[in-house]
């Protein structure tokens, strides 16, 4: 175990090798140092949900005696049941939806857009796969909040 340290006018302990090694980067390189474990974390959870799609397509979860893919990960992942199906109805739609998926996987967009857009597929699935290299630009472009907006904008008008 490491002794905690602290910065001068810093209430917290910085005692993990993480917290450390960031605690000396200059202003700019923390920022891009940041986003860049973002994109890293939005590209796994892209390789997550292609893993996922990959077990339920061999159905593979079988082999442990689970009746479904979602049961396979709310056990071994431990997710709650709710969230398990959530991640293998969005694996199963990426299939279909190449430009997200590769969006997704670079990193460019988040869990929260990649639903969004799924869910706009599910409303409309031709005029998704029509408008889905539009949708995605705005994914990437624009905040949370206003992209939710976008999707039900575009869902009214279908």
């Amino acid at each position: 175990m490491t002794a905690a340290t602290t910065l001068p006018n810093d209430p917290l302990p910085r005692s993990t090798d993480a917290a450390r090694r960031v605690a000396g980067m200059p202003d700019d390189e923390l920022h891009d140092f940041f986003l860049e474990c973002r994109r890293r974390e939005r590209a796994a959870a892209a390789e997550a949900a292609a893993a996922l799609a990959e077990i339920d397509r061999r159905r593979s979860f079988m082999r442990e005696r689970f009746l479904s893919a979602s049961s396979f990960v709310a056990w071994r992942a431990g997710d709650s049941h709710r969230a398990a199906a959530g991640l293998g109805r969005t694996a199963r739609a990426l299939q279909q939806m190449p430009q997200t998926a590769a969006a997704f996987e670079r990193g460019e967009i988040d869990s929260v857009r990649v639903r969004r857009l799924v869910d706009a597929r599910v409303a409309a699935p031709d005029a998704f796969t029509a408008d889905e290299d539009v949708l995605v630009e705005r994914a990437r472009e624009q905040d949370a909040a206003t992209f939710v907006r976008t999707v039900e904008l575009w869902q009214q008008n279908q």
